[in-house]
């Protein structure tokens, strides 16, 4: 019967620095997540919006070129203006380009986290695991780092490197170097955008990863504080938009108001009508007659047609 020695061992393999000590627990991490068949199809859906963002870049660089073969596409989609001179509106397009798609891929980022977060911590504290890796040569600051790790390494294959993949390939369609420096921005808020979700996102969830052991508990948490929030922040969206719809209104009805006062029996408050007097209502003055009736009709037709104009005006402005 062979005798194998359990005693001490000399490590033969190639020795690290500390600072990389925190790779081994995140590429641990990336590899345990990746066995999850449910992560892998969510992370190839969550390529689609990447593809599609590169297709339009693509697309977009040959527009500029005028390219005879895309060109009669563009003319069924963008306004003449646009086709007329693009590379005015190059920087415009990008941006609403790289808005939309990290708009989806926050969904799925979200999406990923509740899958994979949860276990990153309470499946070492259910398993006692923590005792085994604090051991190692290892400090509480690389553990945490190296699960954070994980949730980048999510955020990353998913929206930063086809944001960055997208750009090169822009970059390329275009033949023009001006590009760079007119998007370059978008590229290094690409960047930042993975660096913030990641250390928003990824502290959250560890912080509620390390309150139980239970992974269920921390992901119906996760999706319980993930949808209020979202509906709470959706809330105050509008409400921002819709105060600034009505300072524009007002400012637009100040300046009628000044040059159009009203007539006698109409009642304002700032630029919001209280009461008018018809000539036929309690109260009436004495002294109103046909005339005075027919210049309130006419005053409030045009404040009404001020008002309508100033509103459409104010939408106009927003979706500027």
């Amino acid at each position: 019967m062979p005798i194998f020695d359990q005693g001490y061992q000399h490590w033969q393999g190639p020795l690290t620095s500390h600072a990389w000590r925190w790779l081994a627990i995140a590429r641990h991490g990336v590899r345990v997540q990746t066995q999850n068949r449910i992560l892998r199809v969510l992370i190839l859906l969550a390529w689609m919006p990447a593809l599609a963002l590169v297709v339009f870049v693509a697309i977009w660089g040959m527009v500029e070129q005028r390219n005879e073969t895309v060109l009669p596409l563009a003319q069924m989609i963008l306004p003449a203006e646009i086709l007329r001179d693009p590379i005015a509106f190059r920087v415009t397009v990008w941006t609403l380009a790289y808005w939309y798609f990290f708009k989806v891929q926050m969904f799925c980022i979200m999406l990923l986290v509740v899958i994979a977060g949860p276990g990153l911590i309470s499946r070492d504290l259910r398993f006692n695991a923590l005792p085994l890796y604090l051991a190692r040569p290892l400090t509480r600051f690389d553990y945490f780092i190296g699960k954070l790790g994980v949730i980048g390494a999510l955020v990353a294959a998913v929206a930063v490197v086809p944001a960055i993949f997208a750009y090169v390939i822009g970059v390329g369609f275009s033949f023009d170097l001006s590009v760079v420096k007119d998007t370059y921005p978008l590229l290094l808020g690409s960047i930042a955008y993975g660096l913030i979700i990641t250390l928003s996102t990824g502290t959250l969830m560890l912080a509620m990863s390390s309150m139980t052991r239970k992974s269920l508990y921390v992901g119906i948490a996760w999706a319980i504080f993930w949808l209020v929030s979202t509906s709470v922040a959706s809330i105050m969206v509008e409400i921002r938009q819709q105060s600034g719809r009505e300072i524009n209104v007002d400012e637009d009805l100040k300046v009628w108001l000044a040059k159009n006062p009203p007539p006698p029996g109409v009642q304002m408050r700032g630029t919001h009508l209280l009461h008018f007097n018809s000539g036929t209502g309690k109260g009436m003055p004495e002294h109103f007659d046909a005339d005075k009736e027919q210049e309130v009709a006419i005053w409030l037709r045009a404040w009404n047609e001020a008002n309508q104009q100033a509103w459409m005006q104010a939408q106009l402005r927003g979706l500027e």
